[in-house]
């Protein structure tokens, strides 16, 4: 009797350790249904940094009640990448000062960050990295390239003043 109910313990802790995970792998399996727009399409430098705006818009029935997102954009370039301040997503049943997204109707964010730029981040590629978590289990999306390049003219403007020599003002004759 004792080896029955032992395998009937193992076998239900088993499945609760599986069915914990399960709402995290429909959605990493979904993830593709998760809409960025990025603004400006392709990013600038302005005075030495790097703005971002993201507004992401998560669609009904994917946002598991449980689960929280922990969402970074990353700017990856040669020589590095540069990661800007994460933010944080939470399904309606968490206990969490977070944005929450419902799961009949969906939700959004919106993001606003900015960094210093370097000469490297021209030829770059904004991508989204997800870590999802339900309870105890966590579980990392695959990383989505949102955004590719910045564009830095800014930096191309010499800002050393040289004086004009050899122009010669001609009078105004005409009258």
């Amino acid at each position: 009797m004792t080896t029955r109910l032992r395998i009937v313990i193992v076998f239900a802790l088993a499945s609760i350790i599986l069915s914990g995970c399960s709402g995290l792998k429909k959605m990493k399996n979904n993830a593709d249904q998760i809409q960025y727009r990025v603004t400006p399409e392709v990013l600038e430098t302005h005075a030495g940094k790097v703005d971002l705006g993201v507004d992401g818009r998560f669609p009904a029935k994917y946002f598991n009640k449980k689960a929280t997102l922990v969402i970074t954009p990353v700017l990856k370039y040669d020589g590095g990448e540069t990661a800007y301040s994460p933010v944080t997503v939470q399904g309606e049943k968490v206990m969490g000062n977070n944005r929450v997204i419902s799961y009949t109707s969906g939700g959004n964010v919106a993001y606003k960050d900015a960094t210093n730029f370097s000469d490297a981040m021209r030829l770059s590629e904004l991508e989204v990295r997800i870590r999802a978590t339900k309870g105890a289990a966590s579980l990392d999306f695959e990383p989505v390239v949102i955004a590719k390049g910045v564009i830095a003219t800014s930096t191309m403007v010499a800002n050393v003043p040289k004086a004009i020599l050899g122009v010669r003002r001609e009078a105004n004759n005409t009258g």
